[in-house]
């Protein structure tokens, strides 16, 4: 119950820290991104951050990839066991020639 209310508390405090250095103009700095005609980053530091986010996305994307070729083995390999289980469940049942 506790984590509820926190949980509702921080979802209605996000609208209030995002616009707090636009309507408490102390020390805070002008937004870097998205906060009108002066702010934005350096170029050069731009190109870090389109970096950085390209980085990132590649890195994701060889986790999933990896996690779906984890999985689709760990899938065959339980194919292949039930398979192996059953063959042998029907060589046990089948009666051995000297018992005919």
């Amino acid at each position: 119950m506790v984590s509820a209310v926190f949980g509702i508390f921080a979802f209605l405090d996000v609208p209030f820290v995002y616009m707090s250095n636009r309507l408490f103009r102390t020390q805070h700095p002008q937004p870097v991104l998205a906060g009108g005609p002066d702010s934005g980053l350096d170029p050069t530091m731009s190109k870090v951050l389109l970096l950085c986010t390209v980085a990132f996305l590649v890195v994701t994307i060889m986790s999933i990839v990896k996690r779906y070729r984890l999985e689709r083995l760990r899938f065959e390999v339980d194919e292949l066991r039930l398979k192996i289980e059953n063959q042998s469940a029907e060589l046990q049942s089948i009666p051995a020639r000297d018992q005919i």
